[in-house]
């Protein structure tokens, strides 16, 4: 299991607290019992009855509770319960074909950080589904295509375009809400299901649409965010964000939530919001880009210049929503260094970020500047949870070599609960498959939700198709330094909830 990080305060007169034993550590994961344990967690597995009848098989939690002995290999993945036997499972399980997911993921561009675990995740849960599936009997297996948004959402339009030609029905993805909302429609009018492990943006909540998600709309971090800054002491906020629909609906979110407390936001805001960039220059290290960051820079230094002015120092915040651009705004930050007197904060889009920390000046303003990043737990506050949502970013930080995103468990947990569903909408009688309509396949998807449990926790949707966990808790991270290992000087640590 991952070892708790300690609890850390960092502020600018404590750079060399941070020590080894509190740096991400590595334990040993077995690769052979994940999907055991994972279904030791689960709440069932779901089977069709007929072409249009649903049975939900639940697994009784007594199970669980009559032994305190009991072994992983004696909890079967299928249950027998009233009218929803093995055998009714296996026959609705058992055509002999291939289903084919799509994946749009950012594996280069703006969100390459996070869009390499998530490929990571998504692998070791198709391993693990097909493996449960020849566990059973059945010889249905599923495949993955996955495509290169390059974080843009002109690419992953046309990306989605080519999977809808490979006839693929459920696509998981795209990460960002700016991606999301350019495949939208495209995926509507094609009855194309887009299930995003990570996109927040509140306006992207439809009733009855094709999109899915299994995280929480930003509503939710925009309140978490602002009680952490007013709690800090936080009253004037300045605001710096990617003007795209995930930064913009973010940042009014946390003006919202931050005004409704009594404080307030620079009445400037509007003018510091910047255009995304796409492609390689958007987050690289050139020198262009870095003259392009100075000039934005240069507007903020002097908003922070008269507000420290009016306010003082220990009143005044920088809120800061980005991607991967994170990096060369702060190499750049680090000439400018009025804008290293205030507290910076940051989103779930520039935590576990590893070109940060991997550059001395990116890194040590975010150190100097306390910058605290906001991303939602979810293991349920659950031991046997915890341990497995742990177990698997830790066997994605092997399998990638830098820190995971959280959102990469999210996306285990889709391809599965797609796969229980795909199979749901399968009717094999006489060797036949039938393949059921969209509505269908939302209804089944809804249903899989609610009868998964996965690596986090509840996976039950709302009338909205998002994540209908009532209570979000969300842990903060910041960059801290550790000077006892010189190949690796700064690194995140966790430092409360």
């Amino acid at each position: 299991m991952v070892t708790p990080h300690k609890t850390v305060n960092l502020n600018t007169n404590s750079l060399n607290n941070f020590d080894s034993s509190e740096r991400i550590t590595s334990s040993e994961f077995n690769k052979s019992t994940r999907t055991e344990k994972i279904m030791c967690s689960n709440l069932a597995f779901v089977a069709i009855a007929g072409l249009s009848v649903f049975s939900v098989i639940f697994v009784i939690g007594t199970v669980l509770s009559s032994s305190s002995n009991w072994s992983l290999n004696q909890l079967p993945l299928f249950v027998d319960g009233p009218g929803s036997g093995t055998e009714e499972l296996q026959k609705h399980s058992s055509s002999g074909d291939t289903v084919r997911f799509g994946a749009l993921l950012p594996i280069t561009g703006v969100s390459s950080s996070s869009g390499k675990s998530t490929e990571a995740a998504l692998r070791m849960a198709l391993s693990d589904v097909n493996a449960n599936f020849s566990k059973r009997n059945s010889s249905l297996r599923y495949e993955l295509i996955v495509h290169d948004t390059e974080s843009d959402p002109a690419v992953s339009l046309e990306k989605l375009r080519l999977l809808a030609k490979e006839g693929i029905r459920i696509v998981i993805g795209p990460a960002t809400s700016a991606e999301l909302k350019a495949t939208k429609d495209f995926a509507d009018k094609n009855d194309i299901i887009l299930f995003s492990p990570s996109s927040t943006a509140p306006s992207l909540a439809v009733e009855a649409d094709n999109v899915f998600t299994l995280v929480a709309d930003d509503s939710h971090q925009a309140r978490a965010i602002s009680k952490m800054m007013w709690d800090q002491g936080i009253r004037l906020v300045i605001p710096f964000w990617r003007n795209d629909v995930y930064g913009s609906e973010l940042m009014q979110a946390v003006h919202a939530n931050f005004q409704a407390m009594g404080e307030e936001f620079d009445k400037y805001a509007e003018k510091l919001g910047y255009a995304p960039r796409t492609g390689h220059l958007a987050a690289s290290l050139h020198r262009t880009n870095f003259i392009m960051w100075d000039s934005a820079l240069k507007g903020l230094e002097s908003r922070l210049q008269s507000a420290i002015s009016q306010y003082g120092i220990d009143k005044v915040g920088i809120y800061m929503v980005s991607l991967d651009e994170v990096t060369p705004i702060f190499i750049q930050a680090y000439n400018h260094p009025v804008l290293s007197k205030v507290k910076w904060y940051g989103s779930d889009g520039s935590a576990f970020n590893d070109e940060l920390v991997s550059h001395y000046e990116s890194a040590f303003f975010a150190v100097n500047t306390s910058f605290s990043n906001p991303i939602p737990r979810f293991d349920n506050n659950n031991d046997a949870n915890g341990y497995l949502y742990d177990s698997l970013l830790e066997e994605i930080r092997t399998e990638v070599h830098i820190e995971p995103s959280p959102y990469s468990a999210v996306a285990y947990d889709i391809l599965w609960i797609a796969a229980i569903a795909e199979n749901m909408t399968r009717n094999n009688e006489n060797n036949i498959t039938d393949i059921q309509g969209i509505q269908v396949l939302r209804d089944a998807i809804k249903s899989s939700a609610k009868s998964y449990l996965g690596v986090t926790g509840n996976t039950t949707l709302n009338n909205m198709s998002d994540r209908a966990k009532g209570e979000y808790e969300y842990d903060y991270w910041k960059v801290a330094t550790n000077m006892t290992n010189d190949k690796e000087p700064f690194g995140w640590i966790k430092t409360n909830r």
